[in-house]
């Protein structure tokens, strides 16, 4: 039998391998390049994707944070104008007990009395005066005490007029009722009226 000489066939089939080798491997090499080139550019699509949503996040919480301190503002703005009117309401509350509280001196008084000081201590207002009559002065004592617009009325004193006129001087307190306040104000205001 021959012998067959198989060494070119097998150099040149080695080169036929080392070539589709190479080939494989720039193929795939080609390929691996393209697939990182595309997940490259997805990733940096998505980074600037979640820059954008970042970007308007940012706007939206910075306009919820001016939106916020407007509402603060505007909040202090509503609280300082509701003190102002509590104030005011205060403030026309007292003048309508001043008023009341003076009213005795227009309704109760009887013509003989003469009040000399009219004074306010706490929240009680104290009248000095004199009358020529201790009936007057019980008179006043009297109408202040049947009032439903005034309580704690008290006659602190009444001493003899030393001038020789047999008047006497007298001291009386009394405070408003407060929560008789309005009917007392509608009840005086009526009386103003009727005797207009």
């Amino acid at each position: 039998m021959d012998k067959v000489n198989l060494l070119p066939w097998r150099q040149e089939w080695r080169q036929k391998q080392r070539r589709r080798f190479i080939q494989i491997s720039s193929l795939a090499l080609v390929f691996l390049s393209a697939l990182f080139a595309l997940l490259g550019f997805r990733w940096q699509s998505a980074i600037n994707e979640l820059h954008q949503n970042n970007a308007q996040l940012e706007l939206v919480v910075t306009n919820i944070y001016q939106q916020g301190e407007e509402a603060k503002e505007r909040q202090n703005q509503i609280e300082q104008l509701q003190h102002q009117i509590e104030r005011q309401q205060l403030n026309n509350t007292r003048s309508l007990a001043l008023l009341l509280a003076l009213s005795p001196l227009v309704q109760f008084v009887p013509h003989r009395i003469r009040i000399n000081t009219v004074s306010f201590e706490s929240s009680r207002i104290l009248l000095e005066g004199q009358t020529d009559h201790a009936q007057h002065i019980q008179a006043l004592q009297g109408a202040l005490t049947t009032s439903a617009c005034f309580v704690d009325v008290e006659l602190y004193s009444i001493k003899q007029l030393n001038d020789g006129s047999g008047g006497e001087q007298f001291k009386i307190s009394y405070q408003v009722a407060t929560a008789m306040l309005d009917v007392c104000m509608e009840e005086w205001l009526s009386d103003e009226v009727r005797h207009d």
